[in-house]
């Protein structure tokens, strides 16, 4: 293989591998997952996803996050307040890649033609989602619009994104505490 064909190949990994929606994880650069507590059974639970992310893929995470919190604290049930949707639009101006091509005549004169560089605007979306969640030991009365089953909903998303929270939490820990995960 050529030098050239390796490089191009590695520049496409690179790409494919660092673009992507977001990941289930707690907040950073690239969004994520995020809470407040409000009281004892009662927190405010949101997720931001990037460009690349999908409103639902958002509200699902928020769901597992609040239902993670959830088991966390020995609840099996909580309700929301409703999903609300905080997503924003950004646009960027951008411009199509610039091309120059050089070519020579006979005589030595060199004639360079370009093109490219059109601008045009280009919106981005990042999708975020928040709700109340309210938990509870016991199933609450039926005057709830929803009533979400922790571990259905733990189940649910973990198998409709195919996550393993085991994998995820480890990760987590060992960046809190400094533990490079991927040392050997």
């Amino acid at each position: 293989m050529t030098k050239f064909v390796k490089l191009f190949l590695l520049s496409v990994i690179i790409i494919l591998t660092g673009c992507g929606e977001t990941g289930y994880h707690a907040t950073d650069d690239s969004g994520g997952y995020f809470d407040k507590r409000i009281n004892e059974n009662t927190y405010i639970i949101g997720f931001s996803g990037n460009g690349y992310s999908n409103f639902n893929t958002v509200r699902d995470y928020t769901f597992l996050h609040a239902a993670e919190i959830g088991k966390k604290l020995g609840y099996k049930y909580f309700t929301t307040d409703g999903v609300k949707n905080l997503s924003t639009s950004e646009k960027y101006l951008r411009s199509t890649p610039i091309q120059s091509r050089a070519t020579e005549d006979y005589y030595g004169n060199v004639y360079v033609e370009t093109t490219g560089g059109d601008l045009y605007t280009q919106t981005v979306h990042f999708p975020k989602s928040s709700f109340k969640a309210t938990y509870y030991t016991a199933k609450p009365a039926e005057n709830h619009l929803r009533i979400y089953n922790i571990t259905g909903v733990i189940d649910k998303v973990t198998k409709k994104y195919d996550l393993n929270l085991n994998k995820l939490q480890t990760r987590e820990q060992e960046k809190q505490t400094g533990e490079d995960w991927l040392a050997e």
